[in-house]
C-alpha cells in the first residue's frame, strides 16, 4: 500500500466552561511499510485558530506523528516528530497560524513502525477539539 493522504478529522468545539467528548477518525492505512503514512487534515472554524490535537495509538508499535508545516507568516519548519507508545495518548495544543496550509487545514502526518500497520488492532486515531 502506499501514502494515505487527505483523511478529514471531525473537529470538536469546546465551549468555555462546558465539556466535549473528543471524536476520534480511525487510520485506514493497513501497509506496514515506514512509507506506508497517513495524513490527517484539521479544518479550524474558529477565528483564532488555537486547537490541541490528540493522536491515539492502538496499532500495537509506536508510532511517530508530525505537524506539517503549513503557508503562513509563521511557518517556517514541520513540528519535530514525536513518538507515541502503544496504548497511549498524546495531546498538543497548536496555534494554527503555524501549521495551517495555504487550504486552510492543519495537516498531521502520521507514520507507522515497520512491520505494523496504522490500521491494525485497535488502530491509530486522530481528534480535535477547537478551543
Amino acid at each position: 500500500m502506499a501514502a494515505v493522504t487527505e483523511t478529514a478529522v471531525t473537529n470538536v468545539s469546546l465551549v468555555k466552561n462546558t465539556g466535549a467528548e473528543v471524536t476520534y477518525t480511525d487510520a485506514t492505512n493497513a501497509g506496514t511499510l515506514v512509507t506506508d503514512t497517513e495524513t490527517f487534515e484539521i479544518t479550524p472554524t474558529k477565528d483564532d485558530g488555537k486547537v490541541v490535537i490528540f493522536v491515539k495509538n492502538g496499532s500495537g508499535a509506536t508510532v511517530t506523528f508530525k505537524l506539517l508545516k503549513g503557508a503562513m507568516w509563521a511557518s517556517t519548519v514541520d513540528l519535530t516528530a514525536v513518538s507515541v507508545a502503544t496504548a497511549k495518548t498524546f495531546a498538543i495544543t497548536v496555534d494554527s497560524a503555524k501549521f495551517r496550509a495555504a487550504d486552510g487545514k492543519i495537516k498531521v502526518l502520521v507514520t507507522p513502525t515497520a512491520g505494523t500497520a496504522l490500521s491494525a488492532v485497535s488502530k491509530v486515531q486522530v481528534g480535535c477539539l477547537q478551543l
